[in-house]
């Protein structure tokens, strides 16, 4: 396992997983949740959602954008993410079901996981159409491996307003419209810039990792 993980698991295990994000209550396993119509709806293992629920269900690629474009400064060349990113395996257990999870974005045009951030699936149908602030998470991330970028590999970090639209809790996936993003890169020989994002979709597929 790597480092990477090592210190996110033990980010997790201080945190509790008692609370969702931005105080939301995380329900567990079965546990049900009434909705509009008053019929319930389980929120943890490997439900889909109830049937019918607006936004959550398979998501369609077809329409979405395969790109982030960025904006950035100093002299640095405009960066784009390339899209869907991937949402990784049960940070909990490892297996393919919703829970909580890292998401790894790439760079377009270049080698190398360069954003990684915390997701808890599990909870979003919970926050649709709600603007939430990235990073989800209330504690510190390690960084993500980095794209190498000419002679340095750098690694960002992903800030912002996203409001999710759509679910698969089934498929490990979501879109968000993302505004305000912002894009704070380090790199391994010690440069530094940023990047502002277009407001637009950002997304995510499952990934075959934890």
């Amino acid at each position: 396992m790597s480092s990477f993980i090592v210190r996110l698991l033990v980010g997790l295990l201080a945190l509790g997983l008692v609370a969702g994000c931005d105080g939301t209550t995380t329900l567990s396993p079965g546990e049900e949740e009434a909705t509009d119509d008053g019929s319930s709806s389980a929120s943890g293992g490997t439900g889909g959602g109830s049937a019918g629920t607006p936004g959550v269900g398979p998501i369609d690629e077809a329409a979405l954008p395969t790109r982030l474009p960025m904006s950035c400064s100093g002299e640095r060349r405009s960066l784009s993410l390339a899209l869907p990113c991937h949402v990784g395996l049960s940070l909990i257990n490892g297996e393919d079901e919703p829970g909580y999870h890292v998401v790894e974005c790439e760079l377009a045009d270049f080698l190398g996981t360069a954003v990684a951030f915390f997701l808890p699936l599990v909870e979003l149908p919970q926050l649709l159409n709600q603007p939430v602030q990235l990073p989800f998470s209330t504690f510190s991330l390690p960084s993500a491996p980095g794209a190498r970028i000419d002679d340095e590999r750098f690694a960002g970090t992903l800030e912002g307003t996203a409001t999710v639209r759509q679910v698969d809790l089934n498929g490990r996936a979501f879109i968000a419209d993302l505004q305000n993003g912002h894009v704070a890169w380090t790199g391994d020989q010690g440069s530094q810039f940023e990047c502002t994002t277009i407001d637009g979709p950002l997304w995510a597929v499952a990934g075959n990792f934890l």
